[in-house]
C-alpha cells in the first residue's frame, strides 16, 4: 500500500505499465497518449536531474506553469525527492512571484514558457536565492529572452529535456537513487505549499502533506465511479488544489488525464475528439457549455422557442416533483404525516407532463447533450456555487453534474453531493474521513436548521500556513477544527446548504479567489468615494457598493451645472461616467491588480453604515450582513 503520491505512481507502473496516464496534444493538435511506463521513466529521470543540481529532501522548488503533461512529471519528480513544489500559473503577477519564491526560499524554479520566464527575469534582482531555472518550452521566444538577459547572478539555465538527460546519466551510476527516496518518504511529508491570497493581499502558503490528498481517494472514488481507461478533460489551472486533487483521483483509478484548455470552443472540440466520461470544472465553464448547447438548436422561430421553453419547464417540473416524492429535497424539519400522504398526488402532474418531457428529449435535449460527446457520464462543479437554473436544467434532462465543496486548506474536498440520490440546493454531506461542527457567530454549536460557520477536522486539513503560526492559530482551534468561513445550514438528512461567507474572501464563478480589502482601500483613495464594499460571490465579475462623499460630489455637480438633487444625481450620465473613470484609474494592472480583480459594475448607497447594522462595534464592516441588507441592490447590479 502506498503512503505518498510518488509511491502511487510506482504501484501503477509496476502493475499496469502499459495503461495510459495522460493524453495531450502534439504540435498538430492530435491527442497523443503517455503510458505509466513512459511517465515513470520521465518522473525518475527528472527527479535525478534535479538531484544533480543540488536539490535534496525538504527543499522547496518553484513550479510556475499552467496545466500540461510536463507539469505532472515535474511536480511528482519534486515529490519523489521528498521535496515540495511551490506552484503558480500564468495569472500570477510579478509581485506575487517575487514574494512567493522568496518566502519559500526556492533555489530552483521550473517555468513553462516565455510569458512566465519574462516575469522572473525582469525581477531577478529581487530573487537572489535563485540558482537554477528550468524552462519547459524551448522556442524562439525563450531563446530571445535568454540571449538578451544580463546574467550577473550566474544563474544556471536548462531546458526540460536537458534535465531528463542529466537524470538519466545519474541513474546509470546509481539506479536505486530515486526509488530509495520514494520509498523512505512518509505520508506526513509536505507535498506542496500553495499560496493563496491573504486578507491584506499578501499570499498565505497553505502547507499540504501527501496524507492530506491520499485520505480522500477512497471516498471520492466510491462516489464518482471511475473505471480504468475512463477519460477526464483537464481544463482548470493545476496550481489550484481542486484540479490537482482530481488529477490524483484519476491516477488512483487508472483513469486518463486528458489535457484541454478553459476556453469554450476548445473544450467543446475536445469533447468531440476524445469522448471523455468526466470533466471537473467551475460554474463559469458550465455556463459556457449551456450557452453552446442552446446554440446547437439553431435560430428558433417564435413557435419553436415557445415549445422549447415549455418542454424545458415540463422536464424541470417533473424532476422537482419526483425529488419531492423521493425525499431528495433540502428540509430542516420533518414532514407531517398528512404531507407524506399528499405527496403521492404529485404523480398525477408527473404523468401528465411526461409526454412533453419525452418530446423535448427527442426534439431538443438529445441534441444538446451531444455537445458532451458520446460517452459522458458525470461532471463535477466546484470553486463556487453552481447557478440554480443550470443545476435544475442539467438534472432534468439527464446530465449528471454533482456539486463539490472544499477549500485549499482542506486539500480540498469536504463535501460532495450524493450522485445516486442528489439533493438539489445542497453540497451533500460532509465526507466520511472528516468531522464537522457548525458554530453560530455567538460561539454556540448549531442545531439542524440553524445557520452558523462550518468547521472541519480530519486528515485532509492542512499542516498550517507556511512559516505563519500566527495565521494558522486564527483558523484552526485548539481541538484541531478548521474555520472554513462559510455560513451553512445542516438539513435533517445531514446535507449541507451554503448560505454565505463569514470571512472576506470572494469566490468568483471562475473559481478565482478575491480578497476585497486591497481593492476597497484603493478605491477609498478617490475623493469621491467615502466607502466601498466589493461584492461578487459566485458571479462572473466583481461589483462594488459605493458610499459617495456627498460634499465632493456636490462640488462636482455644481461645477458642471448639474442640480445636486440626492439621490437622483447618481443616475446622471456625467456622474456615473465620473465614477466609472475613477474605478478604472484606480483598479488596473498598472496599480497592481489582476484582470479578475477589476470592477465591472457599481451602484450607490444613500446613507452611511451604522454600528450594529452594517458595522461591528469596532467599526469594521460585516460583509454577510451587508449582503443580506443590500441583496436587492446587488442582484439588480448583476442582472
Amino acid at each position: 500500500m502506498f503512503e505518498t503520491l510518488p509511491q502511487l505512481i510506482c504501484e501503477n507502473y509496476k502493475n499496469h505499465p502499459e495503461n495510459q496516464i495522460q493524453l495531450s496534444k502534439n504540435k498538430k493538435g492530435v491527442f497523443v497518449p503517455v503510458t505509466y511506463k513512459e511517465f515513470y521513466t520521465d518522473m525518475t529521470n527528472f527527479a535525478a536531474g534535479l538531484y544533480s543540481l543540488g536539490e535534496c529532501p525538504h527543499s522547496n522548488i518553484g513550479l510556475i506553469s499552467d496545466d500540461r503533461k510536463e507539469w505532472l512529471v515535474s511536480s511528482l519528480a519534486i515529490l519523489s525527492l521528498q521535496s515540495a513544489d511551490i506552484p503558480r500559473g500564468s495569472e500570477a503577477t510579478e509581485k506575487d512571484l517575487q514574494y512567493i519564491l522568496s518566502f519559500a526560499e526556492c533555489k530552483t524554479v521550473i517555468i513553462d514558457a516565455a510569458y512566465n520566464l519574462k516575469k522572473i527575469l525582469q525581477n531577478i534582482d529581487s530573487l537572489p536565492q535563485i540558482k537554477n531555472i528550468i524552462i519547459i518550452v524551448q522556442n524562439d521566444s525563450t531563446e530571445e529572452l535568454l540571449k538578451n538577459f544580463n546574467n550577473e547572478q550566474n544563474i544556471n539555465f536548462f531546458y526540460y529535456e536537458e534535465i531528463l538527460v542529466k537524470g538519466q546519466k545519474v541513474l546509470l551510476q546509481n539506479p536505486n537513487l530515486i526509488s530509495d527516496f520514494i520509498y523512505s518518504a512518509k505520508k506526513t511529508d509536505t507535498a506542496t505549499i500553495i499560496f493563496t491570497s491573504g486578507t491584506t493581499g499578501t499570499p498565505k502558503g497553505v502547507e499540504l502533506t501527501h496524507e492530506n490528498f491520499i485520505c480522500q481517494l477512497d471516498s471520492l472514488s466510491e462516489q464518482l465511479q471511475f473505471k480504468p481507461g475512463h477519460k477526464c478533460l483537464c481544463v482548470l489551472p493545476v496550481w489550484h488544489v481542486y484540479q490537482r486533487f482530481f488529477e490524483y483521483l484519476l491516477i488512483y483509478n487508472l483513469a486518463v488525464l486528458t489535457y484541454s484548455k478553459p476556453v469554450g470552443a476548445i473544450i467543446l472540440s475536445d469533447f468531440k475528439a476524445v469522448n471523455p466520461q468526466y470533466i471537473c470544472c467551475v460554474p463559469r465553464i458550465w455556463e459556457s457549455i449551456y450557452t453552446h448547447m442552446i446554440k446547437t438548436l439553431g435560430k428558433q422561430g417564435k413557435i419553436s422557442s415557445m415549445l422549447f421553453n415549455f418542454v424545458k419547464w415540463s422536464a424541470i417540473s417533473i424532476k422537482r416533483l419526483l425529488d419531492e416524492i423521493n425525499n431528495q429535497t433540502a428540509k430542516i424539519t420533518e414532514e407531517s404525516f398528512l404531507y407524506k400522504g399528499v405527496k403521492n398526488l404529485f404523480y398525477i402532474p408527473v404523468v401528465c407532463l411526461s409526454p412533453f418531457s419525452s418530446l423535448g428529449n427527442k426534439i431538443f435535449f438529445s441534441k444538446m447533450k451531444s455537445v458532451l460527446g458520446e460517452d459522458f457520464k458525470i461532471g463535477v462543479s466546484g470553486g463556487g456555487a453552481l447557478p440554480l437554473y443550470l443545476d435544475r436544467f442539467f438534472s432534468a434532462v439527464g446530465i449528471k453534474v454533482v456539486e463539490a465543496y472544499g477549500l485549499t486548506e482542506t486539500a480540498p474536498m469536504c463535501c460532495i453531493r450524493n450522485i445516486k440520490k442528489p439533493v438539489m440546493g445542497t453540497i451533500g454531506p460532509v465526507l466520511p474521513y472528516a468531522q464537522s461542527k457548525i458554530v453560530s457567530l455567538e460561539g454556540k454549536e448549531c442545531s439542524i436548521g440553524e445557520k452558523g460557520v462550518l468547521y472541519i477536522k480530519g486528515p485532509n486539513v492542512m499542516k498550517g500556513y507556511y512559516k505563519r503560526p500566527d495565521l494558522t492559530a486564527q483558523v484552526i482551534d485548539k481541538d484541531g477544527f478548521f474555520n472554513t468561513g462559510d455560513l451553512v445550514i445542516k438539513t435533517i438528512h445531514g446535507d449541507i446548504m451554503i448560505k454565505g461567507r463569514s470571512k472576506d474572501t470572494i469566490v468568483l464563478s471562475s473559481g478565482e479567489n478575491v480578497e476585497p480589502l486591497p481593492i476597497e482601500n484603493k478605491l477609498a483613495e478617490s475623493p469621491y468615494i467615502s466607502l466601498a464594499v466589493v461584492v461578487g460571490q459566485d458571479e462572473n465579475s466583481l461589483g462594488v457598493l459605493i458610499l459617495p462623499d456627498f460634499d465632493q460630489i456636490k462640488k462636482f455637480a455644481e461645477s458642471k451645472g448639474i442640480t445636486p438633487d440626492f439621490p437622483h444625481i447618481f443616475t446622471h450620465p456625467e456622474v456615473r461616467f465620473l465614477y466609472q473613470k475613477e474605478i478604472e484609474n484606480l483598479i488596473n494592472a498598472k496599480t497592481g491588480f489582476k484582470n479578475f480583480e477589476k470592477i465591472s459594475k457599481f451602484t450607490f448607497l444613500e446613507k452611511p453604515f451604522e454600528v450594529g447594522k452594517e458595522l461591528s462595534p469596532k467599526q469594521g464592516i460585516i460583509r454577510y450582513k451587508i449582503n443580506e441588507i443590500y441583496q436587492d441592490k446587488i442582484k439588480e447590479m448583476f442582472v
